[in-house]
């Protein structure tokens, strides 16, 4: 069989399904996430106090819900693609590994297949 990639790591999944790639993040992915998201308004609040542009209170609401919602976006973004790095085997994996093996058992034993329908 081809070797698809060089990984550091052993490689679990080449192609993770969203589900499986969400419920297999770690603490360090949320905390990750969070922080993204709050760094868009945070900016901003910095960036209005401190070099004023004078928007009225209407505007800056709109800017923030603006950056909040950029801000999530990136958070989940980089958190999903931390998560699947470890699928890949591009950044330590050792849980995931024990993880992948508990279900594919349980899967296993309740007749069900890992992948697919």
């Amino acid at each position: 069989m081809r070797k698809l990639h060089d990984a550091p790591f052993p490689i679990i999944d080449t192609d993770p399904i969203f589900g499986r790639v969400i419920r297999y993040m770690r603490p360090s992915d949320y905390v990750m996430g969070v922080a993204l998201t709050a760094l868009g308004p945070g900016f901003l609040y910095w960036m209005e106090k401190y070099q004023p542009a004078g928007l009225s209170r209407k505007h800056m609401v709109r800017g923030m819900g603006l950056a909040t919602c950029i801000g999530a976006t990136v958070g989940f973004m980089s958190a999903y693609a931390a998560s699947s790095a470890r699928f890949w085997g591009y950044t330590e994996n050792a849980r995931e590994i024990k993880m992948y093996r508990d279900e594919y058992r349980r899967l296993k034993a309740q007749g069900k297949p890992m992948h697919g329908t």
